[in-house]
């Protein structure tokens, strides 16, 4: 099982509304929920990793369907290179390159 690193409370906010719940009310707590769950997050940066277990956990999810849920998605500002076999996607989120082979 992967160990879930402290992570900052607007990337977990997105995580979660990427697994179905929406934001209720913001104050110094974000609280959201999804019609049956209710989840209370610290607006902490890092969300301490022992917290953030603890609101996955309690959000049904485990530390993996979550962290696919977090994974950032490649931007479509893609371009191929001269090579016509690599494809190097720069992604703004995250200030790095992501290769991808191209299916000839």
């Amino acid at each position: 099982m992967p160990k879930l690193p402290g992570i900052n409370h607007l990337q977990a906010v997105k995580a979660l509304e990427k697994a179905g719940f929406r934001v209720v009310r913001q104050g110094k707590h974000i609280v959201m929920s999804d019609g049956v769950r209710i989840l209370t997050i610290p607006r902490h940066n890092p969300v301490n990793a022992i917290t953030m277990g603890g609101i996955v956990r309690d959000a049904g999810l485990t530390i993996e369907e979550f962290l696919l849920h977090q994974a950032v998605q490649i931007q479509p500002q893609s371009k191929l290179c001269a090579f016509g076999q690599l494809l190097i996607a720069f992604c703004n989120t995250t200030s790095s390159f992501i290769l991808l082979y191209r299916n000839a």
